[in-house]
């Protein structure tokens, strides 16, 4: 289910996202969605590459599907394993078959597999949502990060007891509004599940899943997931 709705997510993104920057790019396209992808670059350290919002045990629920094959995709986890310097292990699956490796991070801001004998890889983040694999000369794409912003922007979601709610801005500013108090943060997008602030008053980031449905639409956001909080769109702010 999560594997279906991440390609819903992922084509709805690049729709918006070609619609946007009208398609520019000047390397390879993409066999499975004829995107043109931009020439590869190390832009990005991948220590600072989120997973996606674990929504269960045993995966993170941000999916980077192969742009030469429909079948292939993989995902990153946390590790705490001693043999994974960069903390997170790398998994590809392709067709019925899954290979994962753990990796760590060389001084050119590449990621690359610590064992032999299970998934070799030498990946390189061109953003926060592209990756490129030198090893096979492929790109992974998890979605396009401006679309998911063209999403949230101008919009306010309201918790369930209407305590509480939050307003995404066009200027980065979000306002947030507890009670009788209203603080500001600046709101940045980690992942296609996964959106942060960092609050001006004392610095303090905040973690938001964002949830969706079928069709790719936002259906909600969520802050903790053991006692989860979830907040609802304001029809009143929606475009």
């Amino acid at each position: 289910m999560i594997k279906q709705l991440s390609k819903v997510l992922l084509a709805g993104f690049l729709t918006l996202g070609l619609a946007a920057c009208g398609g520019k790019g000047n390397s390879e396209t993409s066999k499975s969605s004829n995107v043109k992808m931009p020439d590869p670059a190390a832009n990005v350290d991948p220590m600072d590459i989120h997973p996606g919002a674990i929504l269960n045990d045993e995966m993170s629920s941000d999916y980077w599907f192969s742009q030469s094959s429909e079948d292939e995709y993989m995902y990153l986890e946390y590790t705490n394993e001693d043999n994974c310097p960069s903390g997170k292990d790398v998994i590809f699956v392709q067709g019925d078959k899954t290979y994962s490796s753990p990796s760590q991070i060389t001084e050119d801001k590449h990621l690359v597999n610590t064992t032999e004998g299970t998934a070799e890889f030498d990946l390189i983040f061109y953003d926060v949502f592209k990756a490129y694999d030198n090893k096979t000369k492929t790109w992974y794409v998890r979605g396009d990060i401006d679309a998911l912003k063209t999403m949230l922007t101008g919009t306010t979601y309201i918790s369930e007891d209407k305590d509480e709610s939050f307003t995404f801005n066009k200027d980065g500013v979000l306002k947030r509004k507890f009670s009788d108090v209203e603080e500001e943060a600046e709101w940045f997008i980690e992942a296609s599940t996964v959106v942060s602030w960092i609050y001006t008053s004392d610095g303090y980031l905040q973690e938001c899943d964002i949830l969706y449905n079928e069709d790719g639409s936002i259906a909600y956001l969520q802050i903790g997931r053991m006692t989860p909080k979830k907040f609802y769109l304001d029809e009143k702010s929606s475009k």
